[in-house]
């Protein structure tokens, strides 16, 4: 019986789901940059600077943070994380792929 049980636990137990978003933002950063501006100042700017890389969408992260995607053929090819913090935002940057760091950097600098 109590093997029975013991397999029925096992068995029940699987990992949260972690799709394209989750694994970009498990990824490591790339760049992190403050200012004084709330995320929701932020999110037209950020998601306009990071469309060379795909289609943006911005979502909710709790009641004050935000999470912009740049996809592509089903592809995060970026996310830009803002989190508020008591003087403004933090923002941290993940790129898929090397080349376009500097690029992405670059543009979300023009928004704060």
């Amino acid at each position: 019986m109590l093997a029975a049980a013991l397999i029925l636990g096992l068995a029940g137990q699987t990992e949260p789901f972690a799709g394209e978003l989750k694994e970009r933002l498990a990824s490591p950063i790339d760049a992190t940059l403050t200012t004084t501006k709330r995320p929701y100042d932020l999110e037209v700017c950020l998601a306009d600077a990071i469309t060379m890389l795909g289609i943006p969408t911005v979502l909710r992260d709790g009641p004050d943070n935000l999470v912009i995607g740049a996809a592509s053929a089903n592809v995060f090819n970026a996310t830009v994380s803002v989190i508020r913090t008591g003087e403004g935002s933090q923002i941290l940057i993940r790129v898929k792929g090397k080349g376009f760091n500097d690029r992405v950097t670059s543009r979300v600098r023009q928004c704060l």
